[in-house]
């Protein structure tokens, strides 16, 4: 089963070896913000979660996914690029959705809100 993006927070929190204390006074938010992001109730904004993978030194898409919950964020190879971006983009999405999406969703929340979708449509005809 997929680990929840609170559950993933907390893992790398905790392999960090930093405690919910240290890390909400690096994003400035108060300890019990983020005890509800580790245990789903609430979800971080785009600027808290960007400085959170900052003060973890992990990628938002990194995070996001799981995929790479280790790495450090200085990854160059085209397939890890696109995982970046699909990790912003469904950080973005959720926001306006209010639900975490699967990779699929995002990319037609993406696809919606760009206004595309005829020209995808067009390209594939």
């Amino acid at each position: 089963m997929e680990k929840t993006l609170g559950q993933r927070i907390r893992e790398v929190r905790k392999s960090r070896g930093n405690t919910q204390q240290e890390a909400a006074d690096y994003v400035g938010v108060a300890r019990p913000s983020l005890v509800g992001w580790e245990k789903d109730t609430t979800k971080p904004t785009l600027e808290n979660l960007t400085k959170l993978c900052a003060f973890l030194n992990i990628d938002a898409a990194a995070l996001l996914s799981g995929a790479v919950v280790n790495s450090s964020p200085q990854s160059t190879d085209d397939a890890s690029a696109v995982d970046r971006v699909l990790g912003l983009v469904r950080i973005v999405a959720a926001q306006d959705i209010g639900f975490e999406p699967t990779p699929d969703q995002a990319l037609r929340w993406l696809v919606k809100k760009a206004g595309i979708g005829d020209a995808i449509s067009a390209l594939e005809t």
